[in-house]
């Protein structure tokens, strides 16, 4: 996945960028370098499920595309969906909202499953939704920073070898 940042400030941003709330989210300082060696695909699958297992589950309401917007994911996750996506590279909405629901939705991305099941105010569900507890902001924050380092790590595994 290509990434691009102000390597003297440590930003780094996924390959989406638009004015939707989950930009400003990603935005973070990553000091974190790729693991060495670079781990293996599988390894890299299994990091994810377990980041994805760690976020309770709810039911959206039918047909909701609320929370679709353009989102940074890893190259796993990418890879995972590549091949359902309806709309162009240009396109600032979700590539996968099609026709008032979520083409991925059992194999959406992270960021996609944190809306609505964190306790902070850009992640609510506009429509009320969410799990009887959701996570904590610093719960939410451990997530995301386990998921920033896949997202290095995910881009290494892709490039290796192997």
């Amino acid at each position: 996945m290509a990434m691009t940042g102000d390597t003297a400030g440590g930003l780094v941003r996924g390959p989406f960028e638009a004015p939707h709330p989950f930009a400003r989210l990603l935005e973070s300082r990553v000091t974190a370098q790729p693991s060495q060696p670079a781990p293996s695909l599988e390894e890299i699958a299994e990091r994810h499920r377990a980041l994805y297992d760690r976020i309770p589950g709810f039911e959206c309401e039918p047909g909701c595309t609320a929370c679709c917007g353009a989102i940074a994911m890893t190259r796993w996750e990418w890879d995972q969906v590549a091949e359902k996506r309806h709309a162009t590279a240009s396109c600032l909405t979700c590539p996968y909202s099609l026709d008032g629901s979520c083409a991925i939705h059992e194999d959406r991305p992270l960021i996609c499953r944190l809306f609505g099941a964190v306790d902070h105010p850009r992640l609510t569900c506009p429509k009320g939704r969410g799990p009887a507890r959701k996570l904590t902001a610093g719960e939410a924050q451990t997530i995301m920073d386990a998921h920033q380092q896949l997202l290095l790590d995910s881009a290494a595994a892709q490039t290796t070898p192997g």
